[in-house]
């Protein structure tokens, strides 16, 4: 494959025009008003559903195919510039990666929830609403029409009660808005470091990139589209998601398997316990895990393995009890572990960049900018870091948590968002999550007794609404957008004013998209999972734990206590990530990558890792016995299998919404 765009668009053209910046925010638009219809009600493919976006994937693909050859071929116009293309990618992704399962979708079920699902078996009434601000919620009477309306559905003739959420749209969106302009920031400071000095790949840019490439020798298509393996890639999705979405609408026509249950395979205990879940083919993963070195594709399946192997070990030594180094199994690696690995990363990400960071901080204190290192003016970067992490910390104090929560909660959080941002940018990884934030590590690193009602409380909501699904986290979004910009010869400051402006459209289209449908159908008529389940699981959780307070296991020498358990695995989660980066500086053929330890528990590799272990096979047979020749020859039928399963989404999506008909629920 080729290398980057060329600047400025290609040929001298400008990529930011009027005609690219209207159709990138018209189409943002339309996708975060139509989410919650099409995500939550109709149950179709996401429009936005992970970090390798589905519509605007599929969208400048019509725009090449669709467009750019028919006025090339009878108009004899250019049509849309490569840069172009990938700026209408960039911002179409970053906008819809805040609607429906993302801030919009939760922060309304949410900020109703406490209230209305308030009665005296739970007693929410008094360990949840008795512990925050009137501001944090819609109302706190489980009387209030403003609450029933919208879970239930608007009476006729009666209006959206607006009034109502002026409080926690002003306090739970001016924390959102403190939230993304320091990720902005954040994403600013590192974004050369990771794409010029250490040169990551960014996988899931370069499927926009291939479809974006402006044809040689003034063709009407690029030599992606028009290389024969590219199109036997794309023929295996659309021929298996074209039969299966027939079946929608035609029962009777034959499935195509593409899941296959594999937990029960082995009966007996203790190999019971050793529970892989679902194999399910997703061809995008596939096609991006062959984009993937062999150690990263290796390491998240083998990791992922070894993590379900550790639930039978538990088994068999019978250490399902309160004590114990593996009597938490399910959470102990998953949160704590991970939380050890992902402080220990971050500190080795920031280490590997301590010459950039300085330069960077030289120029914070001097003034002045260097057009190669920096995406944003250093100062206003600066400014937006500092502004943002003052503005959250006093968001928590007024929500009554303890300062120091306070303090854990946003570090830990912010270390949490930046590694796996990373993962994503340089492991192409598409569908990510952890159990490894603050709502549950922050009560299981302390007693109790040590952690207030406030505190709990308000990381409950927190999580809910900004974390709990992490399935389109915003900063992976800002760095691939980023990449996109950088292939393109964008004017950084300019790139980064309309990405802004994106994310504020998907913010605000988006909340208002959900809170409207939502009164006009009623949330719990929409979907289960944020209007209910999610509010009864973390807010529960939260009451739960100040009702009953657990109890604080300890690892014991004999019969003295030694060490809090949480905190052994945090110390073994971090040991492990630091020998494992040692060992990968010293050794090349060190095998392993700590990207997969900190994966392994996620509810994403359990789906996701028999189509990593799949792409994983096939590059490592083909760098094996054919090599990199032979590797960058069969390179485009791999993205073109990601792009056909796009593709096949996007058709069987609108398909959905113009029918009303549900289509398969295609990529994860």
């Amino acid at each position: 494959m080729k290398g980057a765009i060329e600047p400025g668009g290609s040929r001298g053209y400008e990529p930011i025009t009027p005609r690219s910046v209207g159709i990138a925010l018209f189409a943002s638009v339309v996708i975060c008003l139509l989410s919650a219809y099409n995500d939550c009600y109709l149950r179709n493919t996401y429009f936005i559903g992970n970090h390798f976006p589905v519509t605007p994937t599929a969208f400048i693909v019509i725009l090449v195919v669709g467009f750019n050859l028919g006025v090339r071929r009878f108009l004899r116009v250019r049509g849309f510039s490569s840069g172009e293309l990938l700026l209408v990618w960039a911002v179409m992704g970053l906008a819809g990666s805040l609607s429906a399962y993302a801030f919009s979708g939760y922060f309304p079920s949410f900020v109703v929830a406490p209230a209305y699902l308030a009665n005296k078996s739970n007693e929410w009434s008094k360990y949840v609403l008795d512990n925050m601000p009137s501001w944090m919620v819609v109302s706190k009477d489980p009387n209030s029409t403003a609450l029933r309306w919208f879970m239930e559905g608007l009476p006729k003739g009666e209006r959206v009660p607006w009034e109502a959420w002026a409080g926690p749209l002003i306090g739970w969106g001016g924390f959102a808005l403190l939230l993304y302009a320091s990720n902005f920031a954040l994403c600013s400071l590192f974004f050369r470091q990771w794409s010029r000095n250490e040169r990551l790949v960014f996988p899931i840019v370069q499927v926009p990139v291939e479809v974006a490439r402006e044809p040689e020798r003034d063709g009407i298509l690029n030599s992606f589209f028009r290389n024969p393996v590219t199109w036997v890639g794309i023929a295996i999705p659309v021929l298996v998601w074209g039969l299966r979405g027939l079946r929608a609408y035609y029962p009777a026509l034959p499935n195509v398997p593409t899941s296959w249950w594999v937990g029960g395979l082995f009966p007996d205990r203790p190999w019971n316990s050793f529970n892989l879940a679902n194999a399910e083919i997703f061809f995008c993963v596939i096609g991006l895990t062959f984009f993937l070195t062999v150690e990263a594709g290796l390491s998240f399946w083998l990791f992922f393995v070894l993590y379900r192997a550790g639930y039978v070990l538990s088994a068999w030594m019978g250490t399902g009890g309160s004590s114990g180094f593996f009597s938490d199994w399910g959470n102990a690696l998953p949160v704590y572990e991970t939380a050890g690995a992902m402080i220990v990363m971050a500190f080795f990400i920031c280490w590997t960049a301590r010459r950039y960071l300085a330069g960077w901080a030289g120029r914070v204190l001097r003034g002045g900018t260097d057009r190669e290192a920096d995406t944003m003016p250093p100062r206003l970067a600066a400014g937006l870091i500092l502004v943002g992490f003052s503005g959250m910390f006093l968001w928590f104090l007024l929500a009554g948590a303890q300062w120091w929560v306070a303090v854990l909660a946003l570090g830990f959080w912010m270390v949490m968002l930046f590694v796996l941002t990373r993962v994503v940018a340089e492991a192409g990884l598409l569908f990510i999550d952890t159990d490894a934030e603050p709502f549950g590590l922050i009560p299981g690193l302390f007693p109790a007794s040590w952690i207030s009602g406030p505190s709990r409380v308000s990381l409950a909501m927190h999580y809910g609404i900004n974390t709990g699904d992490m399935r389109k986290l915003f900063m992976p979004y800002v760095i691939n957008g980023l990449k996109a910009g950088e292939q393109a010869g964008f004017n950084p400051r300019k790139f980064v004013a309309v990405l802004g402006v994106g994310a504020l459209l998907g913010l605000g289209i988006g909340t208002y998209g959900f809170i409207a449908t939502s009164y006009k159908i009623g949330a719990i008529n929409i979907e289960s999972w944020a209007s209910t389940m999610a509010p009864f699981y973390y807010i529960g959780r939260a009451a739960n734990h100040l009702k009953n307070p657990p109890s604080y296991p300890m690892l014991r020498a004999g019969e003295k206590e030694v060490v809090p358990a949480s905190v052994a695995h945090l110390v073994v989660g971090g040991g492990l990530t630091a020998v494992m980066l040692v060992l990968r500086a010293k050794f090349l053929w060190w095998p392993l990558h700590p990207y997969g330890f900190i994966m392994s528990g996620t509810w994403a590799m359990s789906r996701i890792w028999f189509s990593i272990l799949i792409g994983w096979i096939f590059k490592a047979v083909v760098m094996g016995f054919g090599g990199a020749q032979t590797y960058r020859k069969i390179l485009p039928a791999f993205l073109g299998m990601a792009l056909g399963e796009c593709v096949m989404s996007f058709f069987w999506m609108v398909m959905g919404v113009i029918t009303g008909v549900p289509g398969a629920m295609i990529v994860p």
